[in-house]
């Protein structure tokens, strides 16, 4: 045996056979307040408790505390919503179908990418952000226009609206 390693012993079958909370909860805290009284019972008269389908729900509910390095709590309904309470809806990245485009006789070519189809439902886009598949950024306006050289090239377009929700949009060019 190695020394490091811990062995456990597996429990007897004599250890909490009673089912009732005293043996379950031997340690001598007292969990019978967070049991309700037909849950005690079940528990004392050793029956077995069915559990349906709306109880595992209101089980599966769960709430979420984010805290940052000051130790003040997120709020994501602040998050997400205005002043007013309105829910902000993230805008709709469009960079355009993908393009096959032949090369001039240098063996580039200049081509378009055009962004100008992205929208935001329930405010403006702010900001138009383009970058090469090195993730550099090579464009700020929807539409802007590049010089490729011969074979495949990704550009990314990602829009931020006023509330400063972002999305983005891949465009594929194949420069023969």
């Amino acid at each position: 045996i190695d020394s490091d390693l811990v062995e456990f012993d597996e429990p007897s079958m004599s250890q909490n056979s009673d089912n009732n909370p005293e043996s379950l909860y031997d340690d001598g805290d007292d969990y019978s307040d967070l049991l309700t009284e037909e849950e005690l019972v079940q528990l004392s008269s050793g029956s077995e408790a069915t559990i349906g389908s709306d109880d595992l729900m209101g089980l599966l509910e769960a709430e979420i505390t984010l805290t940052d390095a000051t130790k003040e709590e997120f709020d994501f309904d602040a998050a997400l919503s205005d002043d007013s309470g309105r829910i902000n809806a993230p805008p709709v990245a469009d960079a355009g179908d993908d393009q096959v485009i032949d090369a001039d006789k240098s063996g580039a070519a200049i081509v378009t990418l055009d962004g100008s189809r992205s929208f935001d439902e329930d405010g403006v886009i702010e900001s138009h952000e383009w970058r090469d598949s090195s993730n550099r950024v090579i464009g700020e306006a929807a539409i802007i226009k590049v010089k490729l050289p011969k074979g495949n090239h990704t550009f990314t377009l990602t829009v931020t609206d006023n509330d400063r929700a972002s999305t983005s949009d891949a465009v594929t060019v194949q420069v023969l």
